[in-house]
């Protein structure tokens, strides 16, 4: 026999035990209160698309190489290629109105800031500590690095992530050192009772476009702005709708094997008191339902009824992955080729991590470098290496025509891509000909004898 368990319709925005049960469902889940927004509309079908999202966004950032540069050469200093001068000095890096002379940059690839951001802590290493500072970012769009310091000239002594869901920025109201009025300054970071003084934090806030009254003083998340489309738009209360309509309280049947008796009244009627406090989770951890009689537990399977509600969720997921710059095709297997499976990398990495990560470096250069008085007075920075990958295909047509109009030799090509030195290959061509540029203009006697004094030379030598 089959039996279907209580049964109870409702609508889905007066519906208070659904409102609070998303709202628990969104804090257990992420972790997070998001603040200024309405928690209640983004729904429990949401959450997988957005920690997908932020999860791609934050191992990228993470995983991307972060260079200490110098004007200033040393001894010690490891020498840059030509190519990646050839970054460093184009607006694309962020840090050309940095730099001096392209000859003289060197990386720095031991210092005490190094190891602050490689070891950070006890108990967090760099690139966890990154992956969770951008994860922030995407769900509140704050991240606040505490830096612990003796004094405001020592150095820092260690890096934390403050809360930022709970972080309350008390903006200074006084005078200058000039005698005029403060406007826009941080004041301090209050999480609670504990005060944190402004020159120990290092904010990272995402841009808000909401600048009147405190607005000004926090980021703005791309999950905002999700959840505030679908609000405004009415597409949230179709979705709750469509899924309140069809999905009742309980969609489980208690199915019984055929050669079992029936369930009394009084054991039905304990049966669905049970289930109420499974479902509600008012029974302690260690309570397991256990039904007898050779019962088991059947969900209703999905019907025509449905599809509203799965062609809703659909579009609100792909908004998710739009709104965070994320390809859909990271996480769903798509029968794309190669082709347009790495023109939709290169698209990720163009237009939502490389954004991110001038954002970081910028950070870092105007909060982290002035904490270290032999960094900030030789000049040094903060840069990413290029993420954004090469047309190798258009890249190799270049450096062919390069070499053929005698433009560039083959090792100063080779010289780009850091590989070695090939004999002969300082030698520059013209067009045509392929001869030497050396050569060109003498008659074939004159390159005759020089081709016998190189000869004579080798052998003497």
């Amino acid at each position: 026999m089959k039996w279907q368990f209580w049964k109870k319709d409702f609508t889905p925005i007066n519906d208070r035990r659904l409102l609070v049960s998303i709202n628990e469902a969104i804090d257990t889940f992420f972790g997070y209160n998001i603040s200024g927004t309405d928690r209640v509309s983004l729904i429990k079908a949401g959450q997988g698309a957005v920690y997908s999202a932020s999860a791609f966004i934050s191992n990228s950032v993470a995983s991307q190489k972060l260079k200490l540069i110098t004007n200033k050469p040393t001894r010690t200093g490891q020498k840059l290629t030509r190519k990646q001068k050839d970054y460093l000095i184009s607006n694309k890096s962020g840090v050309a109105n940095r730099i001096k002379s392209a000859d003289d940059m060197q990386e720095i690839e031991s210092h005490a800031v190094l190891d602050l951001l490689a070891n950070v802590n006890d108990y967090i290493d760099g690139f966890k500590f990154m992956a969770q500072s951008e994860f922030q970012k995407c769900l509140c769009g704050n991240s606040y690095w505490y830096v612990p310091r003796l004094t405001e000239k020592s150095e820092p002594l260690e890096l934390h992530l403050l809360p930022p869901e709970s972080v309350v920025i008390k903006e200074d109201k006084g005078k200058d050192k000039y005698g005029n009025d403060l406007f826009r300054a941080i004041k301090s970071y209050d999480v609670g009772k504990t005060s944190y003084e402004s020159w120990k934090v290092i904010p990272f806030s995402y841009v808000n476009p909401r600048v009147d009254g405190d607005n000004w003083m926090y980021g703005m998340s791309p999950l905002e702005s999700v959840i505030a489309e679908y609000n405004i738009s009415g597409k949230l209360k179709d979705l709750l709708y469509d899924y309140a309509k069809n999905k009742y309280g309980s969609q489980i049947y208690v199915e019984t094997a055929i050669d079992k008796g029936n369930f009394t009244e009084e054991q039905k009627k304990q049966m669905k008191e049970a289930f109420a406090q499974f479902r509600s989770g008012n029974t302690k951890a260690d309570q397991v339902m256990v039904l007898d009689n050779g019962a088991k537990l059947t969900e209703i399977p999905s019907s025509a009824k449905d599809l509203p509600f799965l062609d809703n969720l659909k579009g609100f997921r792909e908004f998710i992955f739009n709104a965070y710059q994320v390809p859909l095709s990271m996480v769903e297997m798509s029968g794309s080729n190669r082709a347009v499976q790495d023109r939709q990398d290169t698209q990720y990495l163009q237009h939502c991590i490389y954004p991110k990560l001038q954002m970081i470096q910028s950070t870092l250069n105007s909060w982290l470098i002035p904490m270290y008085a032999d960094l900030d007075k030789q000049g040094a920075f903060f840069v990413y290496e290029d993420c954004i990958p090469e047309d190798e295909l258009a890249e190799m047509k270049l450096h062919t025509g390069y070499m053929q109009s005698g433009i560039r030799s083959i090792n100063e090509i080779r010289a780009d891509k850091d590989w070695a030195p090939v004999d002969g290959g300082d030698v520059n061509y013209i067009p045509s000909t392929y001869v030497p540029i050396t050569q060109a203009g003498q008659t074939p006697e004159e390159q005759g004898e020089d081709f016998a004094k190189g000869v004579k030379k080798g052998l003497e030598e």
